[in-house]
């Protein structure tokens, strides 16, 4: 029982830490005020994934100020013609220092307002400055809405799947393009995933608005569809839980599915709530075997 109230107890303060820390990726309602389940029961769950809920939101809000540090700089002293070679290699140092400082991140762009990649790091073959990026919808429609973003999953030239923040960068009142940092959410979940898992046995799934699966134990589920998934053909409370989750910012479900790691079908309850940042929205679930 003490130990039950200690992880509420932590619960409640990372709550309260999210709520009233700045937020820097334009959510109205940082993701710790908002949580709400419905009914009593499993206490140490749902405060389990209260405390998750809070560390996730700040980890994508410590991205989203990255990506305003760089833009920042980049608004007041980005050359566009390359007449200033030092102040653009520069702001390159900073990108370069945010790669090595956040094991999430992967990449830092800067993208000008017409869709052309001005600065990468770390460079690759698969993608150059002066490449046009307009290929990709949600460069066009960070260039037309220009608030801050957090994009949903996206598969790389290289394998695995990503996801990134933008964030404008103006100069003066004009605006220029955007700073992209994409990071892998399978990493950035993991870690507290693993910990939740040897501290309390609960597991962590989380999916984005439409289904797409962001994070499983299975490496093997990232990037797949729940809906219309021939997989789950065989559990069809699984995309019952599924349509439920993704309509409602929290709540509870039951369902039956194989144990992790074996092929033994057994009974699953989950807690889920949801962390709201960049104008998107991941669900995130605790998960037990009944």
């Amino acid at each position: 029982m003490r130990k039950g109230l200690n992880i509420l107890f932590i619960a409640v303060v990372a709550a309260l830490f999210v709520f009233s820390a700045g937020c820097t990726s334009g959510t109205k309602n940082p993701a710790g005020a908002q949580i709400k389940f419905v009914d009593s029961l499993d206490t140490p769950m749902q405060a389990s994934l209260s405390a998750l809920q809070g560390d996730v939101f700040a980890e994508i809000e410590s991205l989203f100020m990255n990506a305003r540090d760089c833009g920042a700089y980049a608004g007041e002293n980005y050359s566009n013609t390359g007449t200033d070679t030092d102040k653009n290699t520069y702001l390159k140092s900073e990108m370069s220092a945010k790669v090595a400082g956040n094991k999430n991140i992967l990449t830092v762009a800067y993208i000008g307002n017409d869709g052309i990649l001005k600065e990468i790091v770390p460079e690759s073959e698969d993608i150059l400055s002066g490449d046009s990026l307009t290929y990709q919808d949600s460069v066009v429609l960070m260039n037309k809405e220009k608030v801050p973003m957090l994009t949903d999953l996206f598969e790389l030239k290289q394998g695995g799947y990503a996801a990134a923040v933008y964030y404008p960068v103006f100069s003066k009142d004009s605006y220029q393009g955007f700073i992209s940092i994409t990071f892998s959410p399978e990493t950035l979940l993991s870690e507290y995933a693993l910990s939740l898992k040897e501290d309390t046995g609960f597991e962590v799934m989380a999916l984005q608005t439409d289904g797409v699966i962001l994070y499983d134990p299975d490496e093997k589920e990232t990037g797949t569809p729940t809906f219309d998934n021939p997989a789950y053909n065989d559990f069809p409370d699984i995309v019952r839980a599924a349509e439920k989750i993704v309509k409602e910012w929290s709540g509870s479900a039951e369902y039956s599915y194989y144990s992790t790691g074996t092929d033994e079908t057994v009974k699953k309850r989950l807690y889920w709530t949801t962390v709201s940042a960049g104008n998107n929205e991941w669900r995130i679930m605790a998960v037990m075997d009944m």
